[in-house]
């Protein structure tokens, strides 16, 4: 009859709630919030069956390296706690600016909880590498060379102006070039 309500029946409520679900799930990863992740390698590059890491190839101003990179973060800080982000070109030796010569240092200042989290994980991990990511993005593997204060510096594996300003596009609201 016209205007009458039909109960649900079992298999029309376990649809209605999988789609549901489903657009639950969806929304989560569309709004998920940037992040500055901190991924751990292996010592030296090792080989390990422990599955928790993966093999990667990463390519870099300095070379080529086959690593064993941390499937998981240790440590993930939301990009909005970076108050600041300055990128600066540098030379190695004394090539022209833009050259083959040259590097770029990305300088990140964050909020204080996140520099308190940045600072503990950098100084358990003192001679240890690490990948740096943001928004999922490798901005570089380095080796920690001390515990970070309020301000972080990371020199990137890309040497293209274009390749960084695309990098470091969730956070450009806040960055600086030099």
């Amino acid at each position: 009859m016209p205007g009458r309500e039909r109960p649900l029946t079992r298999g029309g409520l376990a649809l209605l709630f999988s789609v549901a679900i489903v657009i639950a799930c969806w929304m989560d990863v569309a709004i998920a919030a940037p992040r500055l992740a901190f991924f751990l390698v292996a010592d030296d590059g090792a080989s390990t069956s422990d599955k928790s890491f993966e093999r990667v190839t990463v390519t870099s101003r300095w070379g080529r390296e086959n690593l064993m990179i941390a499937r998981a973060p240790s440590l993930e800080i939301e990009a909005s706690h970076i108050t600041s982000a300055t990128v600066e070109r540098r030379q190695i030796g004394q090539g022209s600016p833009g050259s083959e010569g040259s590097y770029f240092a990305l300088f990140l200042r964050v909020e204080p909880d996140a520099a308190k989290r940045i600072h503990n994980f950098t100084g358990e991990n003192v001679g240890r590498r690490v990948d740096i990511r943001l928004d999922g993005k490798r901005l570089s593997v380095a080796k920690i060379h001390e515990a970070a204060g309020t301000a972080l510096m990371i020199f990137l594996n890309e040497t293209e102006d274009a390749r960084v300003k695309q990098l470091l596009l969730s956070i450009s609201d806040r960055l600086s070039w030099k």
